[in-house]
């Protein structure tokens, strides 16, 4: 999937003039656009054409942002998290983590000082960041930004456990392996044990709940075995257990009544 140099346009150009005599409105039908092409090209493997997608986006929304000062910073906020991915994608984990902190303070802003309603958003992206820069082996960063997001996910998952729990479960898993990494051991046992208790608290009822149930179950297990965390290791497999599906009862055999 190659960009034409139209769909690229906003990267690309430097020329100011050329940038003026694009029309608002054709920047923000474009932007949205650019988004969804870096998406399907990142799932199709196509990193250097996501990666040029994204960057369009970002180049976009950036117009949008100098030329509309009242626009939200969503939209940018969201197209940098996109390139950021595709960063990490590309083992580029140093600079994946540079551009998802810049999202991370836009829906700080967001959050902030106009709507509490983007604190999910601010979470994801302390989140993220938190996982490029371990990543990048920048564990102080990753470790402070990790306990940011855990604490706006243990007050958002108050609120609504049904929609937040598995990020909070997620984030749990993340800070105790940095917490691990940086030599708090007992912090490390401590969130181990606070994400095992919310994993086991995890719904089970369908199999998509049993194949994200097992998927953190194997992040845990591998995290704490990575960690020679041993005392803690049989409690992710009793509740890794909750997420097995249950093989079916042998059908019993059919007897002839007697003739």
């Amino acid at each position: 999937m190659a960009l034409s140099g139209n769909l690229a346009y906003p990267a690309t150009r430097t020329d100011q003039t050329d940038r003026d005599n694009v029309k608002p409105s054709q920047l923000t039908a474009l932007a949205p656009l650019l988004v969804h092409l870096g998406r399907h090209a990142r799932r199709a493997g196509q990193l250097e054409e996501a990666l040029a997608a994204a960057s369009a986006a970002v180049a976009a929304y950036r117009a949008i942002e100098s030329r509309q000062p009242e626009s939200t910073g969503a939209g940018l906020a969201e197209a940098l998290l996109d390139a950021a991915e595709v960063n990490a994608q590309m083992h580029r984990f140093g600079k994946a983590s540079a551009i998802a902190f810049e999202a991370v303070e836009l829906y700080r802003t967001l959050a902030t000082e106009r709507d509490p309603i983007h604190l999910p958003d601010l979470a994801g992206a302390l989140r993220r960041a938190a996982s490029y820069a371990t990543a990048a082996n920048r564990l102080g960063t990753a470790h402070a930004a990790c306990e940011e997001a855990v604490a706006l996910l243990r007050d958002l998952a108050a609120l609504d456990r049904r929609r937040h729990r598995h990020e909070l479960t997620e984030a749990l898993a993340l800070l105790a392996r940095l917490a691990a990494d940086t030599g708090r051991r007992k912090e490390a046992a401590a969130r181990f044990r606070e994400g095992l208790d919310m994993l086991k608290a995890l719904p089970n009822r369908t199999a998509g709940d049993r194949k994200s149930g097992l998927t953190l179950a194997t992040l845990f297990r591998d995290q704490i075995e990575l960690e020679a965390l041993g005392d803690i290791a049989p409690l992710v497999e009793q509740a890794a257990a909750r997420f097995q599906r249950a093989a079916p009862a042998p059908k019993s055999a059919t007897v002839d009544p007697p003739q």
